[in-house]
């Protein structure tokens, strides 16, 4: 019989957890969204409610960026 070894840390000798890093192009966001711009805007709002604690966001935007974006409540780890 194979027995595996399960290693077992304690919370201060546990490696620390990785954080990845997601940059999103919402340039194509602008005054009067369509098309791809409205896609961005759903994909913007669905991420932003689910739980992504160790991803960390990166949200490119221009200066005409639809009101709409301006709503959605991000959490902390958007930039």
């Amino acid at each position: 019989m194979l027995r595996r070894f399960i290693p077992f840390f304690s919370p201060k000798d546990r490696p620390p957890k990785r954080t990845s890093t997601v940059v999103i192009n919402a340039t194509n966001i602008g005054s009067k969204p369509g098309g791809i711009a409205v896609y961005t805007l759903n994909l913007l709002r669905q991420l932003a409610q689910l739980d992504t604690r160790g991803i960390q966001f990166v949200v490119y935007v221009n200066k005409r960026c639809h009101p709409e974006f301006h709503d959605i409540e991000f959490p902390e780890n958007f930039t």
